[in-house]
């Protein structure tokens, strides 16, 4: 009866750390939740199909909570993709196009106006569409980031060539040949269409970066693989961290208490359908874990089921549903560690970037991550991360048991992580990198 009271009492405390994040529905499905909670909160579904709600106001409706409760945001922010479009009378130095959305848009693309612009560089993010390619036409350096070919973008090319201009293709994954697609795992029961509908954009990448001058990899390897499949001139531009994170990042550092040793939240954090087999890699080392250390819960957000683990450990794992990147930081804060497993033997992980140990580490949480270059390059083993051989679960878990029984080591790499990601992982870390690859770009090819 002592052992159950206090097993209650730890699982509360990690409910009450998870607060308003906490996915109360984890075996629900996407849109039985999105039912649920709009039945429940008829407010919500008119703020939902209004333009002007905020985060905040959605976080207090959605939590029954004060809208600035944990300093989760800075300002009111709409949750809407915001694309900032250059004056037509001042067409920016660098236009950016992106073909896609969410993170890869973000960091490839609207970040990289924050670096570009503490470069002393004008820059703007534009839309695939006849206003913003028209308006592009004037600019010195145009970007395209995941842009399929289309007559549109020929034109475009032609017109920045014809005036001294140069054009680059920006790739964050391993996605510019239809071969390479068999490496991705869709999850889900729409995967095989997932998989053409991925050949045939992949394809249409390949078509634009083979116009192109140059391009921009997040990873070496990446990097390596595109300059010798195509002999193009490849930079490696690594993924960085908004100017807009770092000031949220900081207030939360400011703003929310230290975890205690009470209860142990590791976390899981999916931005894409696409990481089963990822996760599959962790789950033993997980399982030996959580069987051996009542202290420890699971938190998986984004899209995961909880199915893949024992029914008697279930009730240690929670779901949060996938965050708006703006409060994101927030719930990272509230964990005491990240894990970042990828699938071995797969080429597309071996190019993934290092994006989960950079949002985690500047909030102050240390990150275990499978020992991939790009993980390798921001990690070093026992200094401000632990580092997992790709093909050893035992690995795992020695790692994980290691940082869930040393609460001061673990404390002291998440603080060297967060100093790290403020020296190398900043849009000012990246202005000088960034000005100094166009400056070889531009100067080096005829």
């Amino acid at each position: 009866m002592t052992e159950f009271f206090a097993n209650w009492k730890l699982k509360r405390t990690a409910k009450r750390r998870l607060g308003a994040y906490l996915d109360l529905t984890p075996r629900l499905s996407l849109k039985e939740k999105i039912r649920l909670q709009l039945w429940q909160n008829p407010r919500l579904y008119r703020l939902l199909r209004s333009s002007v709600v905020t985060l905040q106001k959605l976080l207090q409706l959605t939590a029954g909570r004060p809208a600035n409760q944990d300093l989760l945001l800075v300002e009111h922010t709409p949750p809407a993709v915001i694309v900032e479009r250059a004056p037509e009378c001042e067409p920016p130095a660098v236009a950016i196009f992106s073909g896609t959305v969410g993170a890869a848009r973000r960091y490839r693309c609207e970040n990289r106006v924050d670096e570009l612009r503490l470069a002393g560089i004008t820059a703007s993010v534009f839309e695939c569409d006849t206003e913003g390619f028209t308006q592009a036409r004037q600019s010195e350096v145009v970007v395209f980031h995941r842009v399929p070919w289309s007559q549109d973008v020929a034109q475009l090319i032609s017109a920045i060539h014809q005036r001294g201009g140069k054009c680059l293709f920006d790739l964050d994954d391993l996605l510019f040949k239809p071969e390479h697609i068999r490496w991705l795992r869709f999850s889900g029961k729409h995967n095989r269409a997932l998989e053409d509908e991925h050949r045939q954009l992949t394809a249409r990448y390949f078509a634009t970066l083979e116009q192109c001058d140059a391009v921009l990899a997040s990873t070496q390897p990446l990097a390596n693989l595109i300059a010798s499949d195509t002999g193009k001139l490849t930079h490696v531009l690594r993924n960085a961290l908004s100017v807009t994170t770092v000031n949220v990042s900081n207030e939360l550092m400011n703003g929310l208490p230290v975890p205690t040793e009470q209860a142990i939240l590791i976390g899981y954090l999916s931005g894409t359908p696409t990481h089963d087999y990822d996760l599959q890699a962790a789950i033993p080392g997980l399982v030996q874990l959580l069987k051996e250390n009542a202290q420890t819960f699971l938190v998986l957000g984004g899209f995961f089921d909880i199915r893949v683990f024992p029914t008697e450990l279930r009730k240690r794992i929670f779901g949060a549903p996938f965050q708006d990147w703006r409060l994101l930081p927030g719930l990272i804060k509230r964990l005491d560690l990240i894990i970042a497993p990828l699938e071995s033997a797969n080429i597309f992980t071996a190019c993934k970037s290092e994006v989960k140990y950079i949002e985690a580490g500047i909030v102050g949480v240390p990150t275990i991550a499978t020992a991939t270059e790009a993980f390798q390059t921001a990690i070093v083993d026992g200094q401000n991360g632990w580092l997992v051989h790709p093909t050893s679960s035992q690995d795992w878990y020695g790692k994980l048991a290691l940082a869930c029984t040393d609460h001061g080591q673990r404390l002291a790499l998440g603080r060297a992580a967060r100093q790290d990601c403020l020296t190398r992982y900043t849009a000012e870390a990246r202005a000088t990198q960034i000005k100094q690859i166009l400056e070889h770009i531009m100067g080096n090819i005829a």
